[in-house]
């Protein structure tokens, strides 16, 4: 036990063992970092053309969507404008028919033509429906006899 305390060079060859010991770890933890570089630059590489298609695609459905929303802003515009103008027409039939109804009080060529189209106003069909029905008449249980006029049934016609 008394010689390794008494050589100087002991303590040197462990100190230097271990200092080979510490730059071949850092050495190959330099290795890994490169090597783990290297993989991630490769799979880059050969996925940019991917990625590349991956961006025009996607550029194209953005100015697709820009295109259609931009036609669905025009026809949802044009569609209000007829639909203002549409009303507008109606307002005016409206009144038109209204002043046809008040003419055909009066006039009976107002009248035919309200007649022919059946223009009423709203609410007005039921209370004339009600006023053309004659009112019902009690039934009989006794069978009828058809009725013939005294000219008609001298000539043999029941």
């Amino acid at each position: 036990m008394g010689e390794s305390h008494s050589d100087p060079h002991a303590g040197e060859s462990r100190s230097s063992g271990s200092a080979k010991f510490g730059a071949l770890s850092v050495a190959l933890w330099a290795v890994a970092g490169i090597v783990l570089l290297a993989g991630q630059l490769s799979v880059a590489l050969i996925e940019q053309p991917h990625t590349a298609a991956q961006l025009t695609y996607a550029a194209q459905r953005l100015t697709a969507v820009k295109t259609t929303q931009t036609q669905t802003d025009e026809a949802i515009e044009k569609r209000e404008q007829q639909i203002k103008r549409a009303s507008a027409l109606e307002t005016q039939y409206a009144a038109l028919l209204t002043d046809l109804l008040e003419i055909a009080k009066v006039d009976p060529d107002a009248r035919t033509i309200t007649q022919k189209w059946k223009i009423q106003q709203q609410g007005q069909s039921q209370v004339q429906e009600q006023a053309s029905k004659p009112s019902p008449e009690p039934q009989s249980t006794a069978p009828s006899k058809p009725k013939t006029s005294p000219s008609s049934a001298g000539k043999g016609n029941p």
